[in-house]
């Protein structure tokens, strides 16, 4: 289990929350028109199969690329989340109703306490500001880390990763120290990537393993003469020295890139052919990840992250997190459409963002308990990957909310505005 898997499980436990939240909230929907439980229950968890199952298979579809196209820790990522959606899934479709049908059968009123409403707020009215700054903001930042680039880890560029068995006494601090006792230009043991190994055989013997990461290449010089000065500098036993080329890191950006590009590629087209005619809605959802994705790496870039597997992982799961939310709310538009007749285009997108609402702050609150544990608690090596999870979550959040549905009702006004013209021009034509 990897820092990758590890987001893995965390956008796993994400979507096996909203898929209870989605059918929970549309129980309540049903329980506030006056239906009995067991009714409600039963209509609830049927309208919310089919955003379940949308969410969920455009995440499989971009697992299914990246297990394709990457390796390693990658792979793995997507191997988790596969495994962690496909449970989710029955849990939430199976398992999840025939509890409550079990647990529910001497209930006849449910009782609420404390449940968010909110039914009349205009969101598509006050996205423009919001969308022309978010969206610049954006842009300004793919651009710059398309000129200016990311600070990139040895998982990209190539490096030295070594072992060591050092004395009991000896710190990760002692470590640093000595990397920068040893003056290597361009290597100091802020960037170095140190990390304990736990090993019952080293620790009855009363030492320590200790794993060291850094920019090391075998074509500076350095590559070999590194490792053993930094044992003699520990006093400790070199285990084990493996060198990663650049052509390794190259290969690997060159895979995480074309497999995002194919996940968003198939995502275009499963959901442009689930809401047809719709199919703006595709690229709304599309348009919103890139937003997200841009957002997250500026911010990255601005503090000085190192962008590594861990932190590819992150960005992979604010993709699968934001095409979430932005399905989840795209469903019930859909479903809107064809129930509700006395509304405007727009007051329908708006009323359908207004009931998905309190789903998307339970879920969002939900999945980030979990973040918030790994940055209390994961320390320096986990910061950029925690950090990165958290503003994907924020950034996802508001996005599907204020970018996705905004922008469909846009489209949606420039087709019918375009229509009109049509029709304009055809009679000028016949008169």
């Amino acid at each position: 289990l990897t820092l990758p898997g590890l987001a893995g499980l965390v956008l796993t436990i994400g979507a096996a929350v909203d898929g209870n939240v989605i059918s929970f909230e549309r129980i309540k929907e049903e329980l506030r028109d006056g239906r009995s439980l067991r009714l409600a229950m039963r209509n609830g968890f049927q309208s919310s199969l089919s955003a379940i199952l949308d969410a969920n298979i455009t995440t499989l579809l971009a697992a299914a690329a990246l297990y394709q196209y990457t390796t390693g820790p990658v792979r793995g990522f997507a191997v988790t989340l596969a495994i962690g959606i496909v449970a989710a899934v029955f849990v939430n479709t199976v398992v999840v109703p025939f509890m409550l049908s079990v647990l529910t059968l001497k209930f006849k009123k449910p009782r609420f306490i404390g449940q968010l409403s909110v039914t009349n707020f205009k969101f598509v009215e006050r996205a423009p500001i919001i969308i022309a700054v978010s969206g610049g903001l954006a842009l300004i930042s793919i651009l710059g880390v398309v000129i200016g680039g990311l600070k990139l880890s040895t998982d990209f560029t190539g490096g030295t990763n070594v072992l060591y068995q050092i004395p009991p006494e000896t710190t990760i601090s002692d470590v640093r120290a000595a990397i920068d006792e040893l003056a290597v230009p361009g290597i100091t043991g802020t960037a170095a990537t140190i990390q304990e190994v736990e090993d019952d055989t080293i620790s009855s013997q009363g030492n320590n393993l200790v794993s060291v990461r850094v920019p090391v290449t075998e074509s500076s010089g350095l590559g070999s003469s590194f490792p053993t000065d930094l044992g003699s500098a520990l006093g400790g036993e070199l285990l084990q020295a493996d060198f990663v080329g650049p052509a390794v890191g190259a290969d690997l950006r060159t895979a995480a890139v074309t497999a995002i590009l194919v996940s968003l590629g198939l995502i275009l087209l499963y959901v442009g052919w689930r809401f047809w005619p719709n199919w703006v809605v595709a690229i709304a959802a599309v348009g919103a990840v890139a937003h997200d994705v841009g957002l997250v790496l500026g911010i990255i870039e601005i503090s000085g992250t190192t962008f590594s597997i861990p932190v590819l992982a992150a960005m992979l799961f604010v993709v699968g997190y934001s095409l979430n939310d932005s399905i989840i709310i795209s469903d019930r538009i859909r479903e809107n459409l064809r129930t509700v007749r006395n509304l405007s285009y727009e007051e329908v997108v708006d009323l359908s963002i207004n009931q998905t609402l309190s789903r998307t702050i339970v879920t969002s609150g939900t999945t980030l308990l979990p973040v918030l544990s790994l940055i209390f608690f994961g320390g320096s090596v986990l910061r950029g990957f925690s950090g990165s999870l958290l503003i994907g979550i924020a950034v996802g959040t508001y996005s599907s909310i204020f970018m996705l549905a905004p922008a469909v009702v846009w489209f949606k006004k420039r087709q019918r505005k375009l229509a009109q013209e049509r029709k304009r021009s055809a009679k000028r034509s016949i008169a």
